[in-house]
């Protein structure tokens, strides 16, 4: 068979519908993701515009998945588009890179794609490790290049996302961290040096707006006031018992809020002191 044919034999069976039997939707699910490996090996054109409409079928519902709910074999479809040089792809990845959006946040869950899945081919192991790696996001950002310094919407995203954005709570932050450098290393690169300046002189001065109102909120006398009344009450032995817990549930409650604003100032702090680290760079 000649390899055009089975690019298009590929091809058809990536858009076809799961079956309805359950039993045999997660290894047809298998199937397409390792059809999805397999083109990105393929320099045809046919396979950047399949990849494309395969990703809209499954954005739109129109195309089932073997795991309910299940956005991963996007990634895996845009994967392969940024190897295979796609542009457009790149940027609406950068663009919602932390998106929470199911409809429109296309690298929603990017992390742990192969999650659930027990490959049973080693070129779709490699392919799903390459999609979880933080090298996939540099390839993302290398893509787009000198398109950033006319690109006011990417430049405001990645000026926004200079401080690492949580993915969750439980995942370890020193991914969040290396994203992060990779997102700086190519602001200092490639944007605009007036444009960038001006959006991180803008980021600095809400933070420090922002942390202005945190430390005078923490310094309020009423809050420290109340919190004394609601101390010596819970602790005086005349009140009722009744009394004496309502004011320890109040004053504990008012100790989280103040513990609370410390911890939002040492972020802002932190985040702060960040913005200036990059903007000293870019000066």
């Amino acid at each position: 068979m000649l390899f055009g044919d089975r690019v298009s034999k590929n091809i058809r069976k990536l858009m076809k519908k799961l079956p309805r039997d359950d039993n045999k939707k997660y290894e047809k699910d298998r199937e397409k993701r390792l059809i999805i490996a397999e083109l990105t090996q393929s320099e045809d054109r046919r396979v950047i515009e399949a990849l494309h409409r395969f990703i809209n079928l499954r954005k739109s519902n129109e195309l089932e998945s073997g795991f309910p709910g299940s956005k991963s074999d996007i990634i895996l479809a845009i994967h392969a588009l940024v190897k295979l040089g796609d542009v457009s792809i790149a940027r609406k990845a950068a663009l919602s890179w932390y998106s929470r959006d199911t409809l429109s946040g296309i690298m929603l869950n990017h992390r742990g794609v192969s999650a659930g899945t027990v490959p049973k081919d080693l070129l779709l192991e490699q392919f799903q490790m390459e999609t979880d790696s933080v090298k996939f996001y540099g390839n993302v950002l290398n893509l787009l290049g000198e398109s950033l310094s006319t690109d006011n919407e990417l430049l405001q995203t990645l000026v926004d996302q200079i401080n690492p954005t949580p993915f969750s709570k439980s995942w370890p932050t020193h991914r969040e961290e290396l994203e992060a450098k990779i997102r700086i290393g190519y602001l200092v690169k490639y944007a605009n040096r007036k444009k960038v300046i001006s959006l991180i002189k803008r980021e600095v001065a809400y933070w420090e707006g922002h942390l202005s109102k945190l430390k005078t909120s923490v310094k309020d006398n009423n809050i420290s006031k109340e919190m004394k009344e609601l101390y010596d009450m819970w602790y005086y032995p005349e009140e009722s018992s009744t009394t004496r817990e309502w004011a320890r549930k109040k004053w504990n409650g008012l100790k989280k809020l103040v513990d609370m604003n410390e911890s939002y100032i040492k972020e802002a702090e932190k985040r702060i002191a960040r913005l200036l680290k990059v903007l000293k760079k870019v000066e």
